[in-house]
Protein backbone atom coordinates (compact mmCIF):
# COMPACT_ATOMS: atom_id res chain seq x y z
CA UNK A 1 0.00 0.00 0.00
CA UNK A 2 1.47 3.44 -0.43
CA UNK A 3 0.39 6.60 -2.60
CA UNK A 4 -0.18 5.98 -5.99
CA UNK A 5 -1.41 8.47 -8.65
CA UNK A 6 -3.24 11.42 -7.26
CA UNK A 7 -4.75 9.84 -3.97
CA UNK A 8 -3.73 9.20 -0.69
CA UNK A 9 -4.43 5.40 -0.63
CA UNK A 10 -3.39 5.35 3.45
CA UNK A 11 -6.34 7.62 4.13
CA UNK A 12 -8.77 5.87 1.68
CA UNK A 13 -7.52 2.82 3.39
CA UNK A 14 -8.78 4.36 6.88
CA UNK A 15 -11.66 5.15 5.68
CA UNK A 16 -12.73 2.30 3.95
CA UNK A 17 -11.59 0.43 7.32
CA UNK A 18 -14.05 2.66 9.08
CA UNK A 19 -16.97 0.86 7.51
CA UNK A 20 -17.11 3.33 3.76
CA UNK A 21 -18.36 1.68 0.85
CA UNK A 22 -16.73 1.96 -2.86
CA UNK A 23 -19.35 4.29 -3.39
CA UNK A 24 -19.11 6.29 -0.03
CA UNK A 25 -15.07 6.75 -1.08
CA UNK A 26 -15.96 7.33 -4.83
CA UNK A 27 -17.75 10.32 -3.58
CA UNK A 28 -15.73 11.51 -0.99
CA UNK A 29 -12.79 11.50 -3.26
CA UNK A 30 -14.66 12.49 -6.45
CA UNK A 31 -13.38 9.04 -7.99
CA UNK A 32 -15.20 6.32 -10.00
CA UNK A 33 -15.49 3.19 -8.56
CA UNK A 34 -13.70 1.33 -11.24
CA UNK A 35 -10.62 3.65 -9.88
CA UNK A 36 -10.80 1.67 -6.64
CA UNK A 37 -11.05 -1.66 -8.17
CA UNK A 38 -7.86 -0.82 -10.17
CA UNK A 39 -6.28 0.21 -6.87
CA UNK A 40 -7.28 -2.75 -5.67
CA UNK A 41 -5.73 -5.12 -7.86
CA UNK A 42 -2.81 -2.87 -7.81
CA UNK A 43 -2.48 -3.44 -4.17
CA UNK A 44 -3.29 0.19 -3.00
CA UNK A 45 -5.92 -0.67 -1.70
CA UNK A 46 -7.33 -4.21 0.49
CA UNK A 47 -10.77 -4.47 -0.17
CA UNK A 48 -13.41 -6.81 1.85
CA UNK A 49 -14.63 -10.12 0.84
CA UNK A 50 -18.17 -10.11 -0.25
CA UNK A 51 -19.13 -12.16 3.40
CA UNK A 52 -17.43 -9.22 5.24
CA UNK A 53 -19.00 -6.37 3.09
CA UNK A 54 -22.69 -8.05 3.19
CA UNK A 55 -22.20 -8.48 6.85
CA UNK A 56 -21.67 -4.91 7.12
CA UNK A 57 -24.22 -3.92 5.35
CA UNK A 58 -26.85 -5.44 7.23
CA UNK A 59 -25.13 -4.33 10.03
CA UNK A 60 -25.35 -0.43 8.20
CA UNK A 61 -28.40 -0.38 7.03
CA UNK A 62 -30.73 -3.60 8.61
CA UNK A 63 -31.63 -7.22 7.45
CA UNK A 64 -33.45 -6.02 4.62
CA UNK A 65 -31.30 -3.99 2.97
CA UNK A 66 -33.45 -3.46 -0.22
CA UNK A 67 -35.69 -1.06 1.16
CA UNK A 68 -39.37 -0.41 -1.12
CA UNK A 69 -38.32 2.37 -3.36
CA UNK A 70 -35.33 0.14 -4.73
CA UNK A 71 -37.86 -2.99 -4.82
CA UNK A 72 -40.22 -0.80 -6.97
CA UNK A 73 -36.96 0.78 -8.73
CA UNK A 74 -35.90 -2.89 -9.32
CA UNK A 75 -39.45 -3.55 -10.32
CA UNK A 76 -39.84 -1.34 -13.37
CA UNK A 77 -36.51 -2.40 -15.04
CA UNK A 78 -37.30 -6.15 -14.53
CA UNK A 79 -40.90 -5.48 -15.76
CA UNK A 80 -39.46 -3.31 -18.81
CA UNK A 81 -36.60 -5.77 -19.80
CA UNK A 82 -38.37 -8.88 -18.53
CA UNK A 83 -38.74 -11.78 -21.76
CA UNK A 84 -40.95 -13.72 -19.93
CA UNK A 85 -40.43 -17.72 -20.01
CA UNK A 86 -37.87 -17.76 -17.13
CA UNK A 87 -39.69 -19.88 -14.63
CA UNK A 88 -40.21 -23.50 -14.84
CA UNK A 89 -43.03 -25.09 -16.05
CA UNK A 90 -44.61 -28.34 -13.76
CA UNK A 91 -47.81 -30.27 -13.91
CA UNK A 92 -49.94 -30.61 -11.99
CA UNK A 93 -53.31 -32.63 -12.52
CA UNK A 94 -52.40 -33.17 -16.33
CA UNK A 95 -52.60 -29.16 -16.44
CA UNK A 96 -49.35 -26.95 -16.99
CA UNK A 97 -48.48 -24.49 -14.36
CA UNK A 98 -45.49 -21.81 -14.28
CA UNK A 99 -43.33 -21.29 -11.26
CA UNK A 100 -43.15 -22.88 -7.82
CA UNK A 101 -46.21 -21.11 -6.05
CA UNK A 102 -48.28 -21.70 -9.00
CA UNK A 103 -47.16 -25.41 -8.90
CA UNK A 104 -47.97 -25.25 -4.91
CA UNK A 105 -51.70 -23.92 -5.31
CA UNK A 106 -52.61 -26.16 -7.33
CA UNK A 107 -51.57 -29.22 -5.37
CA UNK A 108 -53.04 -27.60 -2.67
CA UNK A 109 -56.44 -27.13 -4.73
CA UNK A 110 -56.07 -30.44 -5.38
CA UNK A 111 -55.41 -32.44 -2.04
CA UNK A 112 -58.58 -30.17 -1.04
CA UNK A 113 -60.52 -31.55 -3.85
CA UNK A 114 -61.08 -28.13 -5.65
CA UNK A 115 -61.68 -27.90 -9.54
CA UNK A 116 -59.60 -25.69 -10.99
CA UNK A 117 -58.24 -24.85 -14.87
CA UNK A 118 -55.87 -22.01 -16.44
CA UNK A 119 -57.62 -19.55 -16.96
CA UNK A 120 -58.53 -18.40 -20.36
CA UNK A 121 -56.83 -14.85 -22.07
CA UNK A 122 -58.63 -12.10 -21.12
CA UNK A 123 -58.72 -8.76 -23.66
CA UNK A 124 -58.16 -5.46 -21.78
CA UNK A 125 -56.62 -2.57 -22.97
CA UNK A 126 -54.07 -0.07 -21.11
CA UNK A 127 -51.91 2.88 -22.66
CA UNK A 128 -53.82 2.71 -26.22
CA UNK A 129 -52.85 -1.20 -26.90
CA UNK A 130 -54.98 -3.91 -26.72
CA UNK A 131 -53.19 -6.76 -24.58
CA UNK A 132 -53.99 -10.37 -23.23
CA UNK A 133 -53.96 -11.27 -19.70
CA UNK A 134 -54.06 -14.80 -19.08
CA UNK A 135 -55.05 -15.44 -15.22
CA UNK A 136 -53.13 -18.33 -13.26
CA UNK A 137 -56.51 -20.37 -12.25
CA UNK A 138 -60.07 -20.40 -12.44
CA UNK A 139 -62.04 -21.87 -10.20
CA UNK A 140 -65.29 -22.89 -11.60
CA UNK A 141 -67.42 -24.14 -9.08
CA UNK A 142 -66.53 -20.13 -7.45
CA UNK A 143 -66.99 -18.66 -10.79
CA UNK A 144 -63.56 -17.06 -9.43
CA UNK A 145 -60.02 -15.97 -11.50
CA UNK A 146 -57.14 -16.17 -9.01
CA UNK A 147 -53.57 -14.17 -9.29
CA UNK A 148 -50.66 -16.15 -7.41
CA UNK A 149 -48.05 -12.99 -6.71
CA UNK A 150 -44.84 -13.56 -5.18
CA UNK A 151 -43.73 -9.95 -6.31
CA UNK A 152 -45.63 -7.30 -8.66
CA UNK A 153 -43.23 -5.95 -11.02
CA UNK A 154 -43.10 -2.79 -12.46
CA UNK A 155 -47.28 -2.20 -14.01
CA UNK A 156 -48.41 -5.15 -12.61
CA UNK A 157 -50.95 -3.66 -10.82
CA UNK A 158 -51.73 -1.30 -13.32
CA UNK A 159 -52.46 -3.48 -15.58
CA UNK A 160 -54.50 -5.36 -12.71
CA UNK A 161 -56.51 -2.73 -12.37
CA UNK A 162 -57.27 -2.39 -15.91
CA UNK A 163 -57.96 -5.54 -16.65
CA UNK A 164 -60.42 -5.32 -13.29
CA UNK A 165 -62.18 -2.13 -14.56
CA UNK A 166 -62.82 -4.11 -18.13
CA UNK A 167 -64.04 -7.20 -16.93
CA UNK A 168 -66.23 -6.13 -14.34
CA UNK A 169 -68.42 -9.29 -14.64
CA UNK A 170 -65.71 -11.67 -13.47
CA UNK A 171 -63.85 -11.91 -10.30
CA UNK A 172 -60.61 -11.40 -8.99
CA UNK A 173 -58.68 -12.70 -5.88
CA UNK A 174 -54.90 -12.45 -5.44
CA UNK A 175 -52.93 -14.38 -3.47
CA UNK A 176 -49.74 -13.04 -1.84
CA UNK A 177 -48.79 -15.51 0.36
CA UNK A 178 -47.27 -19.52 0.27
CA UNK A 179 -49.91 -20.09 3.15
CA UNK A 180 -52.68 -20.66 1.23
CA UNK A 181 -54.63 -22.09 4.35
CA UNK A 182 -54.68 -18.41 5.74
CA UNK A 183 -56.44 -17.00 2.76
CA UNK A 184 -58.28 -20.40 1.85
CA UNK A 185 -61.53 -18.22 3.35
CA UNK A 186 -61.20 -15.53 1.01
CA UNK A 187 -60.29 -17.45 -1.72
CA UNK A 188 -62.25 -20.70 -1.65
CA UNK A 189 -65.69 -18.43 -0.38
CA UNK A 190 -68.85 -18.84 -1.91
CA UNK A 191 -70.33 -15.97 -3.95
Amino acid sequence: MGTTNKYDWNQIQTDYDAGMTYRDIAAKYGMSQQSIATARKRGDIVTRNRSEAMGLRVEKYGPNVMGQAARDKLAIRMSENNPGGRSKWFTVAGKKVQGTWERDFALYLEEHGVEWQRGQPLAYVLDGKERHYTPDFYLPQFDRYVEVKGYWWGDDRRKMQAVMEQHQDKKFVFVETTDFAAVADVVLAPG
